[in-house]
């Protein structure tokens, strides 16, 4: 594991994003021994509060993340 956490508490995230990281914690990904100890990237509905898409790490981002973004941006 990781010795420095990177990502914040949910109770340090400003208060009208907070839903996101809730809801990332309640993943199975979120609930992981590592959640707060690996960069993420989170894509969630701010209107329905709904967590859409999350992965980890540079792989996670090049080519999970933004194929799955250009799909959903229609591009």
């Amino acid at each position: 594991m990781a010795s420095q956490r990177l990502i914040r508490l949910p109770s340090e995230w400003p208060e009208d994003l907070r839903w996101l990281i809730e809801a990332y914690l309640e993943t199975p990904s979120g609930r992981s021994v590592n959640a707060l100890y690996s960069p993420r990237f989170l894509v969630g509905l701010p209107d329905t509060r709904k967590l859409v898409i999350w992965e980890s790490g540079v792989k996670g981002w090049s080519e999970r993340l933004q194929p799955k973004l250009r799909k959903l941006v229609g591009v």
